[in-house]
């Protein structure tokens, strides 16, 4: 009888103990902090998640090997490798979260695959953000490139150009288009790395 009870008990916090969105987004604060013994992430924050999966904020590469969801200041990306046989097989699930990763809100992102890059819109609640990461190597890691302008304001998708090397960023709420360099960078050192908005068209 008592071993009864104390497997009711020990399933009952267990089912208290499920992760919500909120509860996800905290652990992502201090994830891959060496400084914090608990520094991971739980387990079943990838399905709440993907639970809230939308047009903006999951994606797959076109050969469907990466398939990318985002919250919060999390980011997933599933990793697949082809077998013998060219059938998809799991390889990885790689997290992009924690403190250097200045994620805060993401908006929505996108992949490009000539650079195996996701590109992310982000907010930290004062300006909105364009960071880059690599897809395939998640972390608690900086991002490789980042975009910071107030012509961002208002944006709310985005879609990498890669034979124009141009990136596009749409506000539908305020129904603009404003096109930036595919690599800006506001630490970037090259002419391509410039911040400068290329072109803007505005709807009615």
């Amino acid at each position: 009888m008592k071993k009864i009870l104390i497997l009711t008990f020990l399933m009952t916090l267990n089912g208290y103990a499920q992760s919500t969105l909120e509860s996800c987004s905290l652990a992502g604060i201090d994830y891959g902090d060496s400084n914090i013994a608990n520094n991971a992430i739980p387990s079943d924050c990838h399905a709440v998640i993907l639970s809230g999966q939308n047009e903006y904020n999951y994606k797959e590469s076109p050969n469907g090997l990466i398939k990318m969801v985002a919250a919060k200041n999390l980011i997933y990306a599933e990793v697949y490798q082809l077998d013998s046989n060219n059938n998809p097989v799991f390889f990885s699930l790689e997290v992009t979260s924690g403190k250097n990763s200045l994620l805060n809100e993401v908006i929505a992102l996108e992949y490009n695959e000539a650079d195996d890059r996701i590109y992310v819109l982000n907010t930290n609640g004062l300006k909105v953000q364009l960071f880059s990461y690599q897809a395939q190597t998640g972390g608690n890691n900086a991002p490789a490139r980042r975009l910071i302008s107030d012509e961002l304001e208002g944006a709310s998708n985005l879609k990498p150009n890669e034979l124009s090397q141009e990136m596009f960023v749409v506000s539908e709420a305020n129904a603009w288009l404003r096109v930036f360099n595919l690599h800006a960078d506001n630490h970037g050192p090259r002419p391509e790395n410039s911040i400068n908005m290329l072109r803007s068209l505005q709807g009615s």
